[in-house]
């Protein structure tokens, strides 16, 4: 079983980690979302090819911020999403 000490870190760090997404989210900041994704990042589209690595998915999302200026982001909410809710129960 995990420390308490650890897992107050480990959620502290997840949190951090939602926040950078947020900011860059909203910011549509290519170059920080990008910089979080790891070399095994895959992407599973409802409609369309898997995209796997980093290398890959950087160019896919560059090749979209075109498309991606006509949104203007104006709220980002994980209430709900398990796997990025800090000491949620999965």
């Amino acid at each position: 079983m995990q420390s308490q000490h650890n897992l107050e870190s480990d959620i502290r760090s997840i949190e951090a980690l939602n926040q950078h997404d947020v900011n860059a989210t909203l910011a549509m900041d290519t170059e920080a979302i990008i910089s979080q994704w790891t070399d095994d990042f895959v992407v599973l589209h409802a409609a369309g090819p898997i995209i796997r690595g980093q290398s890959a998915n950087a160019a896919a999302a560059k090749e979209s911020m075109e498309q991606m200026k006509a949104f203007i982001p104006i709220d980002y909410n994980l209430e709900g999403v398990p796997a990025l809710s800090p000491g949620a129960k999965t």
